[in-house]
């Protein structure tokens, strides 16, 4: 049978105007999507710039000028993430309807807020739908890299921080998650190109300039790191992690006040972290607020109790203030443990003493002089009135010899730095966690 139109009803419908006026919804509909694209294109642009909030109100005109939930919903997500807010995030991204182009984004995104609220076995499904859109982009292997790391599989992050640079060579995010893998696994000497690489693609890249200057402290190059943290500053002068660096820094040289001021100036972002806590703990202990001194001791061994460092801290900061009878409540039983710290088992030792307990005090003295060096000539024949200069270059020489490291702690203790010798004794004793030598001298 042949097709015949009904032309008498096409001449009806063309006369009642039907047509104009779709025509005419259409046209005026045209200027708001097209609007709307503007907009979606402006919040890419600041998403690549790193900008949440700028991104979050171009979306929200997008949504005001015709755009739906589902176009900008893997943007939103990313804009929220980027805010750290991550109610709004999982809002947007968790019902996983995302526009055909941002698809991939999306469920990286969704990844990444998996992660950050610990659920890494959803973080690892996420990722695998991103890989269905976007298996060669540098990024998202990037956040596989550091899920893997995560979740304790260093290998298998490894090999996707190497794959996500030879997709990228110069890209900023992968130069940094592969420089701070080889740091953990090698050291921070051998890590330091990557992080300057990775400053030389984004020299405004505040995670990579931190990482760069972290790890020139790390490796005793203040100078340098100190004008990487006000470079930091300069950018973007409400980042905590700049300040940081220099309250370390300000810590490693004896100026208490300055660096309690700059860790002032971090917020709360590292007061529940040990390391926040612990130069906390430091720096009220050397201003003499005792109570707040113990308030940060107290909390980081409670998240960390078997942190001899932590332990060390309170068990100071104890003695400090008197607190005999409770360094031995505390700690007594601790101290007769093989594996404490010697220095440790002398303040209890000390408190037992000042408590007239000799009793007890008694085993924990023998256990001490098992601890002690059985050839002392070795440690303590150093040469006397020796600038600290002088002991500082021999040590910088060779940092890991005991006729080295050893006067020149001594010497920064004696020179009213103990911060510095602290750093330098914790770096010791993860080199060489075998030796009492360095125990000792960690104390």
């Amino acid at each position: 049978m042949t097709f015949m139109p009904d032309l008498g009803l096409l001449r009806r419908v063309l006369r009642s105007g039907f047509i104009a006026a779709v025509i005419a919804v259409a046209l005026a509909a045209w200027p708001a999507l097209a609007g709307s694209d503007g907009k979606i294109a402006d919040a890419r642009k600041a998403l690549q710039n790193g900008d949440g909030i700028g991104a979050e109100v171009a979306l929200r005109e997008a949504l005001r000028q015709g755009a739906s939930a589902h176009d900008v919903a893997a943007l939103m997500g990313e804009a929220a993430l980027l805010q750290e807010d991550v109610q709004q995030a999982r809002k947007w991204l968790e019902p996983e309807d995302f526009a055909v182009p941002d698809r991939g984004t999306g469920f990286q995104m969704l990844g990444r807020l998996e992660i950050e609220q610990g659920n890494l076995p959803q973080a690892g499904a996420a990722f695998d739908k991103a890989l269905r859109y976007m298996p060669r982009s540098s990024q998202l292997w990037v956040d596989i890299a550091r899920l893997r790391y995560r979740g304790g599989e260093q290998l298998q992050a490894i090999n996707a921080s190497e794959y996500a640079l030879a997709l990228d060579p110069k890209d900023p995010a992968a130069l940094v998650m592969r420089g701070q893998l080889i740091r953990d696994s090698v050291g921070p000497v051998a890590s330091l190109p990557l992080f300057a690489s990775a400053v030389v693609q984004a020299p405004e890249d505040l995670s990579a300039l931190y990482e760069y200057a972290a790890t020139l402290g790390e490796i005793g190059r203040a100078k340098t790191m100190l004008l990487v943290a006000r470079r930091m500053v300069q950018i973007d002068g409400r980042d905590p992690r700049a300040y940081w660096l220099q309250a370390i820094l300000a810590t490693r040289g004896g100026h208490y006040d300055l660096a309690r001021r700059l860790l002032m100036r971090t917020g709360d972002a590292y007061a529940e972290e040990p390391a926040g806590l612990m130069l906390t703990g430091v720096l009220e202990l050397k201003a003499g607020n005792l109570a707040s001194a113990r308030k940060a001791a107290e909390t980081l061994v409670r998240l960390q109790p078997d942190n001899d460092e932590a332990r060390n801290l309170l068990a100071h900061i104890l003695s400090a203030d008197g607190a005999w009878a409770e360094i031995t409540r505390r700690f007594g039983k601790t101290a007769l443990q093989g594996e404490v710290s010697p220095y440790l088992r002398m303040l209890v030792a000390r408190s037992y003493e000042a408590q007239n307990d000799r009793a007890n005090a008694a085993p924990l003295l023998d256990a001490m002089m098992h601890d002690m060096p059985s050839n002392r000539a070795t440690f303590t024949a150093f040469e006397q009135n020796v600038p600290l200069s002088v002991l500082e270059g021999r040590w910088r020489d060779n940092p890991n010899a005991g006729d080295r490291f050893m006067p020149y702690v001594r010497a920064l203790i004696a020179d009213g730095n103990p911060a510095h010798a602290v750093m330098i004794g914790a770096q010791l004793t993860r080199d060489f966690p075998g030796s009492a030598n360095v125990h000792i001298l960690a104390g």
